[in-house]
């Protein structure tokens, strides 16, 4: 199995592999045109920029940074404790491009993922329409091409689910 690939659970606890968004497509997440499925991978996956870009970026500031306070170092401290400024220049330099890479990952926000998936009634794994499947008995549509079931909810019953929680 691909390390890289996301994988999510679906509604009966089997863990899917969901394949990547097409990439080299410029998908605008706003637009009503875009696919659903796309949608819904970008969503999974995050942003378009990959590890590399992510990376490249990291050690561009942290060595910007780093540098910096080489700098500044040999300035104030001078050439007389080369150990204590290269010492600093390191840390500043590593923290600041590990917290760089750090930030630039974005979280997968579910909430945001159940809305397309609700909204387009469509499968995350296949892109297969389950809008005119029928439902199980334990709730679930079953795609039929691989075989998530996914539990999927008509505005009437999301509306009939938040009015009585909210009664609890």
């Amino acid at each position: 199995m691909n390390p890289f690939r996301r994988r999510v659970t679906d509604s009966r606890n089997k863990i899917r592999v969901v394949p990547p968004p097409n990439w080299t497509s410029d998908l605008d997440r706003m637009s009503k045109n875009a696919d659903s499925v796309e949608l819904m991978r970008l969503e999974l996956y995050g942003t378009k920029k990959g590890l590399g870009v992510r990376v490249f970026y990291a050690v561009l500031l942290g060595s910007g940074f780093g540098g910096w306070i080489y700098l500044e170092g040999i300035k104030y401290i001078g050439p007389s404790d080369m150990l204590a400024v290269i010492s600093l220049s390191l840390i500043v330099g590593l923290g600041s491009a590990w917290g760089f890479y750090r930030l630039s990952v974005r979280t997968v926000d579910s909430f945001r993922l159940d809305y397309l998936m609700h909204e387009s009634k469509r499968c995350i794994c296949c892109g297969y329409d389950l809008s005119g499947l029928h439902r199980e008995e334990d709730g679930c549509f079953v795609c039929p091409e691989c075989g998530g079931a996914w539990k999927l909810y008509s505005q009437a019953e999301i509306e009939k689910l938040i009015n009585t929680q909210s009664k609890c």
